[in-house]
């Protein structure tokens, strides 16, 4: 937590030490508000229909290749690719080159196709998604339903219980909807919530992610009006067309109204309003939720409709010093630190995955719990989750969530910025923290955030500084 208390002039002398360090940081400073250019638009009309994540990608590749049922990286590091048995398979080598080239598109290394190990599975994954489809659209509307997913690595439909009585229910729904017993796994899961029990895990010496710390960038903490606790910045973006409008993507619970239940217009400051000169900037962008296509039903009167990613977008205020293209960086990976290491401290982010696959270790920072590193264990889970607002409690469903199970349990969770490493000190920006529970967080991918959070026709947005020619 913040310390509400403390002198503001300690804060801003930590604020001009940490700028002299971060001298690979070139901060700049947007322009008024009264410049007539948006970073955001309307999120489109059509997102019930979107068919831009890993499972569709899935999808695509089953279409090319017989038998195709999913491809995971194993504990090792190995691509592996689930083949269901089919007629006329497809020879190895044309199979290494489909998949390179696949892989490609989907920010993966080409190479790795040429050592992927096969695995046999039962089905392929048009079967599952189908499946998957038809599950979706009958287990909503029961009581103790966490999640359902497309398990690749396991080949099966998986479906999130709380009990044995939720379980119960599932069976029965499995049987009405004549889907093969054995095609579906149950794994009974803690409920998840959103929470705003906030709490300091990392040691609060030196210049940390809590502090006042200039330039802004992704992984700091920030404050938000009408809200009880902080959260963390996830990352800055840019407008080639606006190049000096600047904004940053935040958790869409980070504003007064979350996921368009209200007005936006929540301001922000860095790290909280009780500091001079800590005012960083207004929200401009959150998309409301949808229903019908890819959004199952729930008859609960508090749901609100689907979200394929928790992200909103803000704008910075005039004179905000801010770094684009850079994430903070602690003293330590999964040590709880949110000491920012004045030697390295930040990442550079240099490319942008639209979404992981499974075993991909990615990395998080975050205010309350630093630089953690995890492993993705599932690539598109829709669950139903609660929040409060304006006295009530709501609920939104969110479509094909990224899972990453970390080593530690740090009993806290912030939504930070995820990517994946690419180097010492770069990194590839993959997405935003959704929400958490133990040792697991659900991030949303960076192909939905842009979904989500589009550019005004003609323009475009981006999260890194283009490489230099």
């Amino acid at each position: 937590m913040l310390n509400r208390n403390a002198a503001g002039s300690g804060l801003l002398m930590a604020a001009m030490v940490l700028a002299g360090a971060c001298a690979d940081i070139p901060p700049t400073k947007p322009l008024a508000f009264d410049e007539p250019v948006s970073l955001f638009a309307r999120a489109p009309d059509n997102r019930s229909s979107f068919t831009g994540t890993l499972d569709h990608e899935f999808v695509r590749l089953a279409r090319e290749i017989p038998g195709f049922g999913g491809i995971f990286y194993d504990e090792s590091g190995a691509l592996n690719v689930v083949m269901a048995p089919v007629v006329a398979p497809m020879a190895s080598a044309e199979l290494r080159q489909r998949l390179a080239a696949r892989l490609e598109a989907m920010g993966q290394p080409a190479g790795a196709a040429q050592g992927v190990r096969v695995r046999e599975g039962k089905y392929d994954f048009l079967q599952l998604f189908e499946m998957r489809q038809r599950v979706d659209q009958a287990v909503w509307g029961l009581q103790g339903i966490v999640f359902t997913d497309a398990d690749e690595a396991a080949n099966r439909v998986a479906i999130g219980v709380e009990d044995a009585s939720a379980a119960a229910s599932v069976e029965r729904a499995v049987a009405m909807l004549g889907l093969p017993r054995e095609a579906v796994i149950l794994r009974q899961t803690a409920p998840l919530r959103f929470t705003d029990e906030g709490g300091t895990v990392g040691t609060l010496s030196g210049h940390t992610l809590q502090d006042l710390v200039r330039p802004v960038a992704g992984g700091l903490g920030i404050w938000s009006d009408g809200l009880s606790d902080d959260c963390a910045l996830g990352f800055n973006v840019r407008s080639p067309e606006a190049p000096n409008v600047h904004g940053f993507v935040i958790h869409s619970l980070c504003t007064t109204h979350p996921y368009s239940s209200g007005p936006v217009g929540t301001s922000y400051w860095q790290p909280h309003p009780g500091w001079a000169d800590s005012f960083i900037g207004t929200e401009v962008h959150d998309a409301p939720p949808f229903t019908g296509g890819a959004c199952p039903p729930n008859p609960s009167p508090s749901w609100l409709g689907c979200r394929w990613s928790s992200a909103a977008g803000a704008r910075y205020a005039p004179g905000v010093p801010n770094a684009f293209g850079r994430i903070y960086r602690t003293t330590g990976v999964n040590t709880g630190s949110i000491v920012i290491d004045l030697e390295h401290p930040t990442f550079e982010i240099v490319d942008e995955l639209p979404f992981a696959v499974l075993g991909q270790v990615v990395h998080k920072v975050g205010q309350y719990t630093g630089w953690t590193q995890a492993t993705v264990d599932a690539t598109c889970v829709t669950l139903v989750v609660g929040f409060g607002g304006n006295g009530l409690t709501n609920a939104v469903t969110f479509l094909c969530l990224q899972r990453a199970t970390q080593a530690i349990d740090f009993g806290v969770v912030d939504e930070g910025p995820v990517f994946v490493r690419a180097g010492e000190h770069e990194a590839h920006l993959l997405g935003l923290v959704t929400l958490g529970i133990g040792d697991s967080y659900l991030f949303s991918p960076m192909a939905q955030i842009r979904l989500e959070n589009p550019p005004p026709p003609g323009r475009s947005w981006r999260t890194f500084p283009p490489p230099t020619p």
